[in-house]
């Protein structure tokens, strides 16, 4: 057997499965058994695969893909960076008084990520942090160099 032979799923048997996950998730939310021996690796499991499938199916939405293709330039600095972000953020919105997940979620995602990629375009600028946040690139200027 070879991975030729292997098909893509359809869009309607995607959204169906992310769907499922979502659906699968809350009940198991609710029904406070999400911590139970297999279910917690199996909705991992099924999280990643639904995950997979959802991006495929936003790719062919050409502002998605654009911002997905912007995203991957700077995927290793957010890698990196977007926990001190997010967790600074949502310090200080602590520090506000503002406990309300609601908004720690999407503040901490929005700047978690916004910041990073800030982060990243200020540090190719500067050699130092090149080296540090773009090592293949900063690599492959020394090896010019020395070429």
């Amino acid at each position: 057997m070879s991975f030729h032979s292997l098909s893509k799923p359809k869009a309607w048997l995607k959204g169906l499965v992310v769907l499922a996950h979502l659906t699968v998730g809350a009940v198991c939310v609710r029904l406070n058994v999400i911590e139970a021996a297999w279910i917690k690796e199996g909705m991992m499991l099924l999280g990643i695969y639904a995950s997979i499938l959802l991006i495929s199916m936003l790719e062919s939405c050409k502002p998605i893909a654009r911002f997905l293709s912007f995203m991957n330039k700077y995927s290793f600095q957010t890698y990196l960076l977007h926990t001190i972000f997010t967790a600074g953020v949502r310090i200080a919105l602590l520090r506000l008084g503002i406990t309300r997940w609601w908004i720690h979620v999407p503040a901490g995602i929005v700047c978690g990520i916004a910041c990073s990629v800030l982060a990243a375009i200020i540090a190719q600028r500067i050699p130092l942090l090149n080296f540090f946040f773009f090592p293949t690139r900063a690599f492959r200027k020394k090896n010019a160099v020395r070429g």
